[in-house]
């Protein structure tokens, strides 16, 4: 305050070095960063004049540690400490595969694990002990399915196939291959003969398991939710006295019985679907993280010799 020039500031700053002289120096202080909260950064206290002796001494620390850490990972201790803990986790990861094959087993499925994972089983490989069905990738290994005993499937190169098992017959189709975003699902002329030459031989009582990724019945063909050639496909099974479809693609579950036949969708495990005209396209369901698990699910089927139909039963992830 006051006018300019009269020496305002001299006299403040005199009066300020005249105090200072007598009272202790003040310590220094450093903020360090922090790596749990970066935007509350540590306050150290340090002694006057020692601060900056601290950051000239980080400023070499970090320099040596430039050198040093590329060195480390190249030095003999490193990889054998590397080569000891990949040895350790196949291990484990050998002990979890025989757990899971057993348990496998005892439901008449077999696991074999394979280097190439997602390469076609050769027809001699198929036909032999076990038989292919699929290849699935499981984190950095890829594993095939297997069905062991007396299980034998009919492969012809393509991605169809049938196998049978304790009386039932099993057919898996594909209608994916060949569809454009947002079009229906199709089997295709040459997969239709094959599937009419499967079955031929088969008794009328024999029980039909068929299975294909998109609905193989009209449930919303707007949304390409349903298979262009169905209605051939399934005239070849319409004479077996019990005919169940399994079908995935909507991710929510729906029934459908004509005659002998029941149609069965399942729920998804990554996202739910809207129901059928509810939008514009079948777009992701977005969902309260707490409602998630009563959206997603998982089918199972279980088969009696009985005059009924098969149990399929839908339960959700929680």
């Amino acid at each position: 305050m006051g006018p300019t020039g009269v020496g305002k500031h001299t006299i403040v700053r005199r009066f300020l070095d005249r105090r200072a002289a007598a009272e202790e120096v003040p310590p220094d202080w450093c903020y360090v960063h922090n790596f749990q909260l970066p935007h509350k950064p540590h306050a150290v206290r340090f002694p006057a004049g020692q601060a900056q002796k601290f950051g000239q001494e980080m400023e070499r620390l970090v320099e040596d540690l430039r050198a040093a850490i590329p060195t480390a990972f190249e030095s003999d201790e490193y990889r054998a400490r590397h080569h000891e803990i990949d040895a350790e986790f196949n291990d484990r990861q050998a002990k979890a595969f025989e757990e899971v094959r057993d348990r496998a087993a005892k439901k008449d499925v077999a696991l074999i694990q394979t280097p190439s994972g997602h390469a076609r089983p050769t027809a001699e490989r198929l036909y032999n002990k076990r038989c292919i069905l699929r290849a699935r990738r499981a984190r950095h290994l890829r594993w095939r399915c297997a069905l062991p005993g007396s299980i034998r499937k009919k492969y012809d190169g393509g991605r169809r196939y049938s196998f049978d098992q304790k009386g039932v017959h099993f057919i898996g189709l594909v209608n994916v291959a060949n569809i454009q975003e947002g079009g229906l699902g199709t089997l295709g002329q040459e997969q239709l003969d094959w599937l009419e030459k499967d079955v031929k031989s088969l008794s009328a009582s024999t029980p039909i398991v068929l299975f294909a990724h998109i609905p193989l019945w009209a449930v919303y063909p707007k949304w390409g939710w349903g298979t262009d050639d169905a209605e051939r496909a399934l005239s070849f099974v319409k004479r077996f006295g019990s005919v169940t479809v399994l079908n995935g693609h909507i991710h929510q579950v729906m029934q459908k019985v004509e005659g002998n036949i029941t149609f069965h969708t399942a729920r998804g495990t990554a996202f739910p679907l809207p129901t059928p005209g509810s939008g514009p396209k079948p777009l992701p369901v977005v969902v309260d993280a707490t409602q998630l698990k009563k959206m997603l699910g998982l089918t199972s089927v279980s088969y009696t010799e009985t005059n009924h139909t098969l149990a399929v039963i839908d339960s959700t992830l929680g």
